[in-house]
Order: structure tokens, then sequence, then C-alpha cells
């Protein structure tokens, strides 16, 4: 027979009522508890050096506290956006409202790292940051002139890999206009982190007693509670039991952690530049500048440079302004040439001649030029994919500068010319060139015209350079220059080479129809599909010629973007200048051209040279006759003047020199000598003494 187990009588004083209890119940309630320690992995406090701590307990284990900085590739999380608002008053005056975001990432500190180099077996941890807060502080004057500051509190958020977003969402007024230029001018906007976190602290620090009342209910003893850390004007406790089993040479206790972070000029950088936006009622747009923010009616100009734009990758492309209103992007190409047309440039020179050729001013010439942007249009249309893979330009239209400034003089760098002057031309952003050379008291017309038109033959940089003056709009504070080149053999073509589709040979015929050979470099195709990737072509297409390139599979809208040039080395050859540029005269008078030679360097006497007389022949114009003229010891320069048909005087005057040299001794027989020259390149022939027979 199984009998249960009989329960335990407990008798208490008259007053009382028996208590029956369960034996195996009561060993449960009255068997002291002994507490389990368990050693969890805290920073001791008393170890601290620097940012590193020894673990309590743990002698292989390294804490460190971490150290915030910016992130030093480019941040796609700033973004700076001013809201206009208004006041909430009668009047509802406009201010602004602006929300400032960036990102700032949690490093390891340089102590930790070296530490951890130092000893690879360490376990390094980082210190779990509780309650982290941002603040930022900006500076300005005072009405005094003296530094002043103002603070805003901010939010941090955890994002990944380290990183944490900061948000300023509330920054209000001309503090806007003050955070805006400490950002981008003085550099001075700084912020700092704080929070708090667990430490170990050895016994011996003084310490604070506190009672918890839901535990004094229970008639335990009282708690010892860790000194009070206040951070941010909030008090923090760590309570730890007394218990006989438990070490009482120390406490927990919340530590406060403070950094500072300058942010300096990091987000004056191009790239940001995009990131600094208005938001009105008229919709978001870029700021211009810190006047664009003062003024809360609009910036006075809506351009700027946009500098967010690697321009190393456009080669012919100097600068780039947005025009945050019109949404426009004015491209400033690297230089300004003449046009070329199918059969000559756009070119000429218009010779006038007095009826009086002798009179101080006989002559005139006028040079007139058709300009065009340089912009290689294979970096046009590569910039164009470019803006329109960006989210902030994609609805921007790319064009060139249509305008003259007055703000700065447009001019050219030469010393022969006498008066210049810029004009908008028929095609909006090409411009006409004017300018002229006289004859004035010591300078011949024909002389300067004709060292003018050598720069033309040549390229840069011993071609003639200038500065054209452009306008962006009329309040945009300064002329934005472009470097001029007037060079003929650099001249663009406009419509050089046409292309048609040969579908039966899946080929794009390109046709060159004008009187130049060019060289295709690259070319580009467009569609609907988009903008493709450059071909490198490196084909010659002669004169009539035409060639095929393979066609794209996307036919829809097709485009085909080229890259050509003159397939020449060099300068153009004068005498072959009327195929690049019209020489007009406006009255058929010749003028007087002086031919000379310079025998200087003839050794006269040692030859025992009486007279070289020397008759001049001019090759393409034999029907003109040239007087003839003589040398000697006593006037070893000489010359005549012809009279020349004005077409002439600018463009080749080669010559054939025939010498004939008599001697002081009269049984020494004459001698003969030929010397060819072009009179327009080289106006002085000059006769060298290695030039005669020995």
């Amino acid at each position: 027979m199984t009998h249960s187990a009989q329960p335990t009588v407990i008798k208490s004083s008259n007053s009382a009522h028996a208590v029956t209890l369960d034996k195996g119940l009561a060993q449960k309630l009255f068997t002291p508890t002994i507490p389990i320690i368990i050693n969890h992995p805290i920073p001791d406090v008393s170890t601290r050096n620097g940012n590193v701590f020894n673990d309590r307990f743990d002698k292989n284990t390294l804490w460190y506290l971490p150290v915030f900085n910016l992130i030093g590739t480019t941040d796609s999380n700033f973004s700076f956006l001013a809201t206009q608002s208004a006041l909430p008053n009668q009047s509802g005056d406009a201010f602004y409202v602006a929300d400032l975001k960036f990102t700032v990432h949690s490093d390891v500190p340089a102590d930790a790292t070296a530490a951890k180099t130092a000893n690879p077996a360490l376990n390094l941890k980082e210190i779990t940051l509780q309650m982290l807060s941002v603040s930022l502080s900006i500076a300005y004057s005072d009405s005094q002139g003296k530094e002043a500051h103002t603070s805003y509190q901010g939010s941090v958020q955890a994002a990944d890999n380290g990183n944490y977003t900061v948000d300023f969402p509330a920054v209000i007024g001309n503090h806007v206009v003050i955070l805006f230029e400490n950002l981008k001018v003085t550099g001075s906007a700084q912020i700092s982190f704080s929070a708090t976190y667990p430490a170990w602290r050895p016994a011996g620090t003084s310490r604070m007693f506190f009672f918890k009342s839901d535990l004094a209910t229970r008639n335990l003893k009282p708690m010892i509670a860790s000194r009070v850390a206040e951070t941010s004007a909030m008090r923090f406790e760590t309570l730890q039991p007394l218990h006989p089993s438990v070490p009482t040479n120390g406490f927990n206790e919340n530590q406060t952690f403070y950094q500072t972070l300058d942010l300096d000029k990091k987000y004056n950088e191009n790239e940001y530049q995009l990131s600094y936006k208005i938001k009105t009622d008229a919709g978001t747009r870029p700021i211009i500048d810190v006047s664009d923010l003062k003024n809360l009616e609009g910036s006075l100009t809506e351009f700027s440079e946009l500098k967010t734009i690697d321009l190393s990758k456009y080669p012919s492309i100097s600068s780039l302004y947005i025009g945050v209103i019109s949404r426009v992007i004015i491209v400033v190409p690297r230089s300004y040439v003449i046009v070329r047309n199918s059969l000559a440039c756009s070119a000429a020179c218009i010779a006038s001649v007095d009826t009086t050729p002798g009179s101080a001013e006989s002559c005139m010439f006028q040079f007139q030029f058709e300009l065009t942007p340089a912009a290689d249009p294979i970096d046009f249309i590569s910039l164009l994919k470019e803006i329109q893979q960006n989210n902030d330009l994609q609805s921007y239209t790319l064009k060139f500068a249509e305008n003259l400034s007055e703000k700065s003089a447009s001019d050219i760098n030469s010393v022969f010319t006498t008066d210049t002057s810029y004009n908008p031309a028929a095609t909006p952003q090409n411009f006409f060139l004017t300018t002229t050379i006289i004859d004035k008291p010591g300078q011949s017309a024909i002389v300067n015209a004709n060292l003018f038109i050598q720069q033309l033959c040549n390229i840069a940089p011993a071609c003639g350079l200038g500065t054209i003056s452009l306008k962006l709009d009329d309040n945009f504070p300064r002329a934005v220059p472009a470097t001029v080149t007037l060079s003929l053999p650099v001249a663009k073509s406009d419509d050089g080479i046409s292309w048609s589709i040969d579908t039966n040979a899946k080929a794009v015929v390109l046709s060159n129809s004008t009187s130049f050979d060019f060289l295709l470099q690259r070319y580009v195709f467009c569609s609907d599909a988009g903008i493709g990737d450059i071909v490198e072509a490196n084909i010659p297409i002669a004169t009539g010629a035409s060639t095929n390139i393979p066609l794209p599979e996307n036919l829809q809208n097709l485009g085909v973007i080229l890259d050509y040039a003159e397939q020449r080395n060099g300068p153009v050859d004068r005498t072959n200048i009327a195929r690049y540029m019209e020489i007009k005269t406006q009255d058929a008078q010749n003028v007087q051209y002086f031919i000379g030679v310079n025998s200087s360097q003839v050794n006269y006497v040692a030859r025992n040279i009486k007279q070289i007389d020397i008759q001049t022949r001019l090759t393409i114009h034999p029907e003109i006759n040239v007087p003839q003229f003589s040398l000697m010891n006593q006037n070893t320069a000489a010359g005549t003047k012809i009279m020349l048909p004005l077409q002439f005087a600018v463009t080749s005057l080669d010559a054939t020199l025939s010498f004939s040299i008599s001697f002081s001794d009269p049984t020494t027989p004459a001698v003969s000598i030929s010397k060819e020259n072009d009179f327009i390149t080289n106006p002085i022939f000059d006769l060298l003494d290695t030039d005669l027979p020995t």
C-alpha cells in the first residue's frame, strides 16, 4: 500500500491559526539561493587611455570609443534646401527655413588601431553609444563686429556600413544665409556629438545611495547606486545589489561621450554645387550664390558657373554656366574659329584704294570673318549624354551664348590692325569679326596686311588670336571671355559631310561634297535608343568622295554626329589663299609696291666688286614691268617701286632675281647669278656673301 507524505503541523500562539505546509514546498521556500556571478564584458574606466579601455574581466579584450568623421568620398546624401515661407504675422514677411543633411562615418580611432597592430591577438570591441545626439554651431559677426555663435539641435540616425545620417531640419531666417556662408565661404560650421556609455568604475570614487520604492515595499535592503552622470540635463543611475557573495570593489556608471567635428569647406567642393537648392512656389532650383538667398524677390542674374561636370573629358569646352530660371546650360568653347563653307571659308579681304596712292591714307584693307564655336561635336553630344543622365540637370538644355557683352571689350591681339568690332551673325551662336588696316605715317597698309594674312595662314600659336566677350544675361556681373583663333587651316565646317542610309549595304554613306579633303576622326549615332558610344574612325574622305560606316540596329530618328577636320599638315600655302579667303577690291587702281634687296653682308672690298645690277621678273605676273636697280659698296640696300593691282599685293608675289656682278678691274668678266623670292612673304631679299661664286 502506498502512503502519501504526511503534512507537518506548525503550532503558533493562541491567537494565531495553524498553517499546514507541504514538506517539499517548505524546502523550496527556505533553502538559501546562491547568486550566479556572470562576468559580463564591460570597459574599465580606470584604464582609459585616449579612446581605449581595458575590459574589467578579460585581459584580451580592448574597448574603444568610436570617432565620427565626414566621409572621405563625395557625400551623395548631402543636401541644403532653403524653403521660402512667411512669418506668422499679419504682414506675412518672407523668410527661409533650411534643412541641412549630410553623412558622417563611425571610425576606429588611431590609438585603437595602433594597439591592435601591436597585439593582433586582442579582441577589439566598439563601445555602444547610448542616447546619441548632435548639435550644429554656426559663426557670424554681431553688430559690434565681434564673433558670435548660434546653435541648432539635430538628429542622427544610423544608416549602414558605419554611416550615420545627420539632419538639421529647421535653421531659420538670417541663420540660413549664415549657414550657407559657413559651409561655402568661411568653413566655420561645427557639429558636436554627445552620448552616454556604460563602464565599470573601481571603488574609491564617491557614490550616492538611492532607494527604489518598488523594491522597498518588498522589505529588501537598500541598493547602492552609482554616481549620477548628467548629460543634457538628464540623470542616469546604475544599481548594484549588496550581497555577501557579490564583490563590492566598484560599480557600474554611465560615462559621457562628447566630440566636435569641423565641417570646414567640405561641402564647397564642385560636386556639391547643385545640392544647394531653393524651394518656392515656382518650384525647386539650385542656389546661384549667397545674394540669391539674401534677395527674396529673386537673384539679379540666374547664371552661375556650373562646376559639377568634369570638363577634362571634353577638351574643346572651356566652361559651363547654368541658368536656373530658364533651365539652360551655356557652353563656352575653348575657342571660336572661322567658319568653313563648302567652297571656301567665311573670310574676306576687301581692299579700298585712294585715287591718290601717295597720300597719307591712300590704302585700306578690311577683313571680315564669321566665327563659330569650335566645340568638338563629339564632346558636345557626350556632354549632352552626361547631362541627360544627371537627375539634377536632365531637364536643362545645352546651348551656346548668343550675345556679346559690353562689360569687356572684344578684340584681337594684332599689331597690324587698327580697328576691330564684333557683331552677332544670322546663325544665333555665330559672330562677325571685322578688323581694319590702314596706311599710317611710317606704316604701310599693304605690308601690314600681308603680315596679317601670313598669320591667317598659320596654326596656333603663330596665327592671329583674340578674345570675344560673351553675355549671359543683363545682370551677370562680368563678361565671359573666350579665345578667338584666326586661322584658316583650323576653320570649322558647317556643312562639309552629308550622310544617307543604304539599307541594302546595311551602311551609312558619308559624302564629301566640298572642295576640301577631310579626315573623319570619330562619329556617334543617336536614335530613339539614345546616344551611342564613340567610334574611332580615322577615315580619309577626299573631295567628291564617299565612304561607308556600319548601319546601327535602331533606325528610329537616326542621327549621325561627325568629328572631322581638313586633312592637311601645317599652314596654308599663301599662293593658294584664294581657295580659303575671298579677296575683293573696291577700286581698280594700282598701288605702289616696293621691291628691295639688301646686300650688306656681301664683302664688296675683298671681292673687288664695283656694282651689282638687279633685274626682277615676276613669275606669276610677267606682264608687270619691274625697273632695274643697282647695288654698290656705298649703297648696299636699294629697290624700286612698281604699280601693282591691289589683289596681287596681298596674295603671292613670286619673282626671279637676276644679279649681274661687275668688278673694279675691267679685265675681270662679269658674273651672273639668279635667286627666287616671294616679295609678299619676304618684302626685302637678303643677298648673302655665300650666294656669290668664289
